[in-house]
């Protein structure tokens, strides 16, 4: 079944050290901003995080205005994990797999 284009998804919910973040919904102009940032390093898993955390961010906090300010969000390697969780979701939801 087709999904309906018209109606807008709903961000993922990001809870860490008592802080709630809400993440933008993947669309296809996060994913052409996040390839224009720069050329993804697939073994540099610390600046993919940071750079994805950002274009998710940044719509609904526009004091997170670099990657560099995403990561400060991350104090632990437990938020690492459960950032990495949550991006990895948006994703596979995002291409549909299921």
């Amino acid at each position: 079944m087709a999904k309906n284009l018209l109606i807008k998804p709903k961000g993922k919910i990001l809870k860490l050290n008592g802080a709630t973040y809400e993440l933008s919904p993947m669309n296809l102009a996060l994913l052409m901003e996040l390839e224009a940032l720069s050329p993804i390093d697939e073994d540099n898993v610390t600046l993919n995080l940071c750079q994805k955390l950002y274009l998710f961010l940044k719509g609904n906090y526009p004091e997170i205005d670099s990657p560099q300010k995403a990561g400060e969000i991350i104090t632990s390697m437990k938020d690492m994990g459960i950032a990495m969780e949550l991006v990895t979701e948006i994703f596979i939801e995002f291409y549909g797999a299921e």
